[in-house]
């Protein structure tokens, strides 16, 4: 039995949403200017993260602009996850990862 390599679809712009949960999810969780953005769009134009939820067949994206994660597995859109109901180490992880601020992010660094 042959094992998928770990992050092989990460470079993949071609992802699938399994169903419309997941634009569901986006809209319920973006602020409301992002409300009905696509999510394959947005995942597009997301930075590849590492995250708490990535392990082995799932990846992860953070959209910047809209302050969204967006994790995939086995090539299938699973879930958004708003960035500012992630603990603040998760977030520190993040950012870390990328050249962006919290405060590029809209966390207020007094919190």
């Amino acid at each position: 039995m042959s094992m998928a390599r770990p992050n092989q679809y990460r470079e993949q712009d071609g992802h699938v949403m399994a169903h419309p949960h997941i634009q569901w999810m986006w809209d319920q969780r973006a602020r409301r200017e992002w409300d009905g953005y696509n999510v394959r769009a947005a995942w597009r134009q997301a930075e590849p993260v590492v995250t708490p939820n990535t392990s082995g067949a799932a990846y992860a994206r953070l959209h910047v602009e809209a302050a969204m994660i967006l994790v995939a597995k086995w090539g299938f859109l699973t879930t958004a996850i708003d960035f500012h109901e992630c603990s603040r180490g998760v977030q520190a992880q993040i950012v870390d990862q990328l050249d962006v601020t919290l405060v590029d992010l809209g966390v207020d660094d007094d919190e």
